[in-house]
């Protein structure tokens, strides 16, 4: 007996045979920096923490492991002791040793690096209001041109959102111009480019 190829075979009832979809090319990302290449999703994040910090997070920014006053009283932030005028003869946490270090050294570029740190240099987790009180980097406020198109790219949110479209569009590293950097010459991604484009 033949089988009869002028119809397709249906599958059994109840049954759905699944198609492979057309395999989805993902966008090539680069960092703009070191041409490192990324996940879309890594890839500000890489420029933010590696080559150019738009906020920084200090554990204890001002030497003091102290909050408050709260009505009148001041208290230890990792332990709660409450009543301290200084941490001078308090050492919770390894609090002394922490301050010990240069500010650099408890500076990151990242909450969730700070966050890391307290756990498992201080063995605490910190409320996130501590947390936060603790960011000490600033905006950075420049204005960029974008390497692919010169368009002006006035702050940093600005110019991720518009570097990823191109890098959506399928451009790549090979396609930057060196003049698409930093116009501001005082900042050290404008002396990362100079090296990079004036060698």
């Amino acid at each position: 007996m033949t089988r009869r190829r002028d119809r397709p075979l249906e599958p059994p009832a109840g049954k759905r045979i699944s198609r492979p979809e057309a395999l989805k090319v993902e966008p090539s990302f680069q960092c703009t920096f070191c041409h490192l290449q990324l996940t879309e999703k890594s890839w500000k994040r890489h420029e933010e923490s590696q080559h150019l910090p738009q906020r920084e997070w200090t554990c204890m920014p001002h030497a003091q492991p102290i909050i408050g006053p709260t009505a009148g009283q001041t208290e230890c932030v990792f332990c709660g002791t409450p009543g301290l005028g200084t941490y001078r003869g308090h050492d919770c946490s390894r609090i002394l040793e922490c301050l010990g270090r240069s500010y650099a050294d408890r500076t990151f570029s990242r909450k969730d690096k700070l966050v890391q740190h307290l756990r498992q240099y201080h063995g605490v987790e910190m409320s996130s209001s501590v947390v936060d009180a603790w960011e000490t980097g600033e905006p950075i406020n420049q204005t960029w041109e974008c390497g692919f198109c010169g368009a002006m790219l006035h702050t940093w949110e600005t110019r991720a959102k518009h570097i990823a479209k191109h890098f959506r569009q399928g451009y790549d590293m090979s396609l930057w111009s060196c003049t698409g950097d930093p116009l501001q010459p005082s900042t050290a991604p404008w002396k990362l480019w100079k090296a990079k484009c004036m060698g």
